[in-house]
């Protein structure tokens, strides 16, 4: 979750600095499809899951998927919020709460790497893992 962390507290800088008036609409509509471009290339880390099999893999990247949708979807909206600042700020509130709707995938990802750990001794839990990366090359490896 660091990397969509990351993403969320760039949000809110955007947010505070175009409220503020020290970013233009013009700005704040450039810097938010940048971070699109990073929802774009997130990825899930299979180490934790090496015991995972195909279905459970192919599961996980559909549920990514829709949850790159969901953010990319959202992230759009807020870039047609235009100037309306009322607006622009409720929907911002909204994403940045719900974690650019990527929670429920990382609490899934690590229930499942716990539940592989505890069927299998231990052998494949990892305590603390990065359970998202951002790779912008292109055909990147999972």
């Amino acid at each position: 979750m660091k990397l969509i962390e990351g993403m969320i507290e760039e949000l809110k800088d955007i947010s505070t600095g175009w409220n503020k008036g020290l970013l233009s609409t013009e700005e704040r509509d450039l810097k938010i499809s940048l971070i699109i471009d990073q929802v774009k290339g997130i990825q899930i880390n299979f180490l934790p899951l090496e015991a995972a099999t195909e279905d459970t893999r192919g599961v996980f990247k559909q549920l990514l998927t829709s949850r790159k949708y969901v953010a990319i979807e959202s992230l759009t909206t807020l870039k047609e919020a235009g100037n309306n600042k009322r607006k622009y700020n409720s929907m911002a509130r909204d994403v940045i709460t719900k974690k650019l709707y990527f929670l429920p995938l990382a609490l899934t990802i690590e229930r499942t790497v716990k539940g592989y750990s505890i069927r299998n001794d231990s052998l494949f839990h990892v305590k603390e893992f990065q359970k998202f990366i951002y790779d912008e090359r292109e055909g990147a490896k999972e």
